[in-house]
């Protein structure tokens, strides 16, 4: 368990500073680099950014876990581990939870967009009110998110009599001293007690909100899909340089969209075991890291496949190490004319 807990305190705090890093550079490649025919979408992708920096600095600050037994698992976060006091880490758990949903909204929100641009449905894609309209919907996903969480999922007696007592890193802490949810299958430890209803009813809630978000990406990424083929293989006005950008840009939010699926929606099925009694601690940990990594990796897609920001990032590593030869050359020459 202390070696786990090493690994996991090593994997959170190496992935939210890289993520703070990768998020603000495109950030910064969003604004300098963006092609003038990308218009209102660039400021959907600057969202993404600015929500995913977040996640990766609340992270930082609370290392939240998810710990997972037979019949319940929680997230948690507790006062030997988080960098700000309980009652704001209380907070900021809840909020890690929303940014969960935020982040289903976030791609429910992008391939809706992208199909409605290739559509040239420019009253769904232009203007201020337009703009604000689409940045509601990954917030209200997360609304819908924290509230399954609150209301279903939050601390109760039970729980917390399953996690003073089943859990054995907490027996010595006091209730004031960690914040937590979760889900419980009994509304007591003994097996034998009523099934605890209310917890049920949020697991499927939560699987309900996660259903159809993806209903909505698949729907929207193929008919995306079929419409940039029509592009390609019909003479349109559409210069080829605007088709290569709106294929590379439904490329890396499709590669975008495969990185939560694996590091956050797949692992988080395991909790849905506990539903069964099929729960095992190992699940928790692969669930916490797998977590921890998403806000780091998942802008990589759009800095790697984006053409104008790949060339940037080249751009700038190619100027430093030509700097640095040209630095290198005169002393270099000097030492041989002075060996000669």
């Amino acid at each position: 368990m202390a070696t786990w807990h090493t690994i996991l305190k090593v994997v959170q705090y190496c992935s939210s500073t890289f993520s703070i890093f990768t998020n603000l550079l495109l950030i910064y490649l969003i604004f300098k680099k963006s092609p003038k025919t990308m218009l209102f979408y660039k400021y959907l992708l600057i969202f993404t950014s600015v929500f995913e920096l977040h996640y990766g600095i609340i992270d930082l600050l609370i290392k939240p876990e998810i710990i997972s037994e037979k019949t319940f698992w929680i997230a948690e976060t507790n006062s030997s581990k988080s960098l700000v006091s309980m009652t704001v880490g209380e907070v900021l758990l809840y909020v890690w939870a929303a940014f969960y949903g935020v982040t289903l909204g976030n791609f429910v929100m992008h391939f809706c967009f992208r199909y409605l641009t290739i559509t040239k449905n420019n009253r769904w894609v232009s203007g201020i009110p337009v703009l604000c309209f689409w940045l509601c919907i990954p917030p209200f996903f997360g609304i819908c998110f924290s509230s399954v969480i609150y209301f279903c999922l939050g601390s109760t007696d039970s729980l917390k009599a399953v996690v003073l007592t089943k859990i054995r890193k907490f027996e010595k802490f006091k209730s004031d001293d960690m914040s937590f949810y979760g889900f419980t299958l009994y509304t007591a430890i003994d097996n034998w007690s009523p099934v605890n209803w209310r917890s049920i009813i949020g697991n499927i809630l939560i699987v309900m909100l996660i259903l159809i978000a993806f209903f909505i990406m698949i729907k929207y990424g193929m008919k995306t899909y079929w419409e940039i083929r029509k592009l390609s293989d019909v003479a349109v006005n559409t210069s080829e340089l605007s088709k290569s950008l709106q294929y590379q840009l439904f490329i890396s939010l499709v590669v975008q969209a495969i990185i939560p699926v694996l590091l956050i929606f797949v692992p988080a099925t395991f909790t849905v075991l506990a539903l069964l009694g099929k729960g095992r601690e190992f699940h928790g940990h692969i669930i916490s890291a797998s977590i921890a990594l998403f806000p780091a990796i998942d802008p990589l897609p759009v800095v790697i496949i984006i053409k104008p920001y790949r060339n940037a990032v080249i751009g700038s590593f190619k100027s430093i190490f030509s700097k640095q030869n040209q630095n290198i050359h005169p002393s270099t020459l000097h030492a041989q004319v002075i060996l000669f």
